[in-house]
């Protein structure tokens, strides 16, 4: 146990209105306690304590803990076989627009199922990143989603799941973009199930 002298801010109540003191008394103990304390100890404790503090030390103990602050594996060597997985995926947006756009996506679709039943990679997932319609042009009528769900609805032989996200044009740019958000929940939400 050692005692320190700490410089005093606040005058000492006990003495008269003409004399002050320079320090405050406080002990310090150089071995750790078994319950945490409330405030940082100033000096490194030789030991770590047994239960953690609530706030962090102002300086780190000089030997680690023993237990690890981690449940993740802790080791730098590489796996005696290490693995490979193919992922095959497409990504579409900004259709379809028009006719030709309907037409490319039916064709395109019915490829990839018919690729899917004889070729050895085998696609994983499909993307529409946004706008399966014009909002300048569509105004964002509800025909415009089931159009194009009926356009991108997987067929019997393909099981590829299809993620749709939201573009601008399927609801931010919309006359009535609330009611054009429930459109697009109401045909893709979950669309890949």
């Amino acid at each position: 146990i050692s005692t320190v002298l700490v410089p005093s801010a606040a005058p000492n109540p006990l003495l008269r209105p003409t004399e002050t003191t320079l320090f405050h008394t406080h002990t310090l103990t150089m071995k750790p306690t078994k319950l945490p304390t409330k405030q940082p100890s100033v000096h490194p404790t030789e030991q770590p304590s047994i239960q953690p503090t609530k706030e962090p030390s102002i300086q780190p103990t000089k030997q680690p803990t023993s237990l690890p602050t981690t449940n993740l594996p802790t080791t730098n060597l590489p796996t005696n076989n290490p693995t490979t997985t193919e992922v095959v995926f497409h990504v579409m947006g900004d259709t379809p627009y028009n006719v030709p756009d309907e037409a490319c996506i039916t064709l395109d679709l019915h490829t990839l199922a018919q690729q899917q039943l004889t070729s050895n990679t085998q696609t994983n997932f499909i993307v529409h990143v946004g706008d399966v319609q014009s909002a300048q042009k569509t105004r964002c009528v509800e025909y415009g989603f089931s159009n194009a769900r009926r356009l991108m609805q997987p067929s019997e032989n393909s099981t590829v799941p299809i993620f749709m996200l939201a573009g601008d044009n399927d609801w931010n740019d919309c006359p009535r973009p609330d009611k054009a958000w429930g459109y697009f929940w109401k045909y893709f939400g979950r669309f890949e199930e």
